[in-house]
């Protein structure tokens, strides 16, 4: 297991490291004279406030998120809305859909095949366990953190660079082609030193989002309307993990 902390657990709870993102404004978005492969629903490029707050170094881990598991979270009403309720229910779910996977659950490799109502359910679960409370972050905290506050690209600039993050590469032999432990491209780290924050897996963002750009803010939780998963994924290629794409889904990440 991997022992630096942020990644694993203490007194069988995740041991989360966090990084404080300052106040300020940023650029959010992108703007198609600096970057051609800019979507609809990523502009206008325009310039966000937001006040100060905090957000993890590393994705959740397997192990951090089995602890959820292994307290009973999927049969504990308290952590669920009406509607996750309703939908983990009807659909069997009692866990991660990977969970006994072996390839995909990995212990320090970030938690795969969890929905957007697990992922909260996993944040009222820590916000009570741990006494922090936390949620996930809405799509401007998450791009804030992501490419710092000057509209680059990548948390790392403007380009691409092979070998800063977890994504798939036209070139023989290149992609890992599966997730990857966290934080092990200290090179693709943001401004605000957040790890995986291009590649590796899909994260999550809070916030209601439809197809029109700037999207909704709206942080219904009981809603079951699309959200946005950010960052691209070890089976995306390096455009799609850029900071501003957005991908709006009601699946599994």
């Amino acid at each position: 297991m991997d022992t630096r902390n942020g990644v694993g657990l203490r007194n069988g709870l995740p041991e989360i490291e966090w990084c404080e993102i300052p106040s300020g404004q940023f650029l959010l978005g992108s703007d198609s004279s600096r970057t051609s492969e800019a979507s609809d629903n990523e502009q206008p490029q325009h310039t966000v406030h937001l006040p100060s707050y905090y957000i993890a170094r590393y994705p959740i881990t397997c192990v951090q998120y089995q602890a959820f598991v292994d307290s009973g979270g999927y049969q504990d009403r308290r952590y669920w809305t009406s509607v996750s309720w309703k939908w983990k229910n009807e659909e069997e779910i009692d866990g991660p859909l990977y969970l006994k996977d072996s390839f995909w659950s990995v212990t320090n490799h970030p938690v795969v095949g969890v929905s957007w109502y697990e992922a909260c359910a996993f944040t009222r679960w820590f916000t009570e366990s741990a006494g922090v409370e936390i949620r996930l972050p809405t799509e401007p905290e998450w791009e804030k953190a992501a490419r710092g506050t000057d509209g680059r690209q990548y948390p790392w600039g403007d380009a691409f660079s092979e070998g800063y993050a977890n994504v798939r590469v036209e070139k023989p032999g290149y992609s890992i082609m599966r997730s990857s432990t966290v934080g092990i491209y200290p090179q693709g780290q943001s401004p605000f030193g957040v790890y995986d924050m291009c590649g590796n897996v899909l994260e999550w963002c809070f916030n209601e989002s439809g197809i029109s750009y700037p999207y909704s803010e709206s942080s219904d939780i009981n809603s079951d309307k699309h959200r946005a998963a950010r960052g691209g994924s070890w089976s995306t290629n390096a455009n799609l993990a850029r900071a501003a794409v957005r991908c709006i889904r009601q699946d599994f990440i």
